[in-house]
């Protein structure tokens, strides 16, 4: 693996769905869509707080405890 792979792999901000049209983002932004889709099929490919590359969770957001 060179250093452009490993940059690429950890600069990712990763966006989880918290209601059916609000999601939030590893680094604390909160985006509403005005439709249900996800923010890639939205055409969103980077954070437009932190710049890094936009990675949807798979699963709802939740809360740590």
């Amino acid at each position: 693996m060179n250093y452009i792979e490993v940059k690429v792999e950890f600069e990712k901000c990763e966006w989880a769905r918290e209601s059916d049209d609000v999601w939030r983002s590893d680094c604390g932004l909160l985006w509403e869509f005005d439709n249900e889709e996800t923010p890639k099929a939205n055409n969103m490919n980077y954070c437009p707080q932190c710049g890094k590359i936009l990675e949807e969770a798979p699963e709802y957001w939740e809360e740590a405890e």
